[in-house]
């Protein structure tokens, strides 16, 4: 139960960024392109349509990916609660 609210919640802030809308516009037009990519190929066209597809579809996650992380490690550190965590975890670690 928790794991879905810290998702809905994350998934919330993270479609307030407009350049998640602009990644996700051009990881569709990449793979839309890799359509017209196959006419132009001589060889086996459903494996290249397969490969740019998947390759695009691949390369934008991780973007997305990395631009979620960064802009949730700035709004934590903006907010200064991620200042507890750390205090946590030193707490423990000085136990040990």
């Amino acid at each position: 139960m928790k794991i879905r609210a810290i998702a809905l919640n994350t998934f919330k802030e993270a479609t307030r960024n407009k350049i998640y809308y602009l990644l996700i516009f051009f990881g569709i037009f990449f793979v839309l392109s890799s359509k017209l990519v196959t006419l132009l190929t001589i060889g086996d066209k459903v494996k290249i349509l397969k490969d740019l597809g998947l390759a695009s579809i691949n390369f934008f996650s991780v973007l997305i990916a990395i631009f979620t992380g960064i802009d949730l490690v700035y709004k934590e550190i903006e907010r200064k609660t991620i200042y507890n965590i750390f205090f946590v975890y030193a707490f423990i670690f000085r136990k040990t």
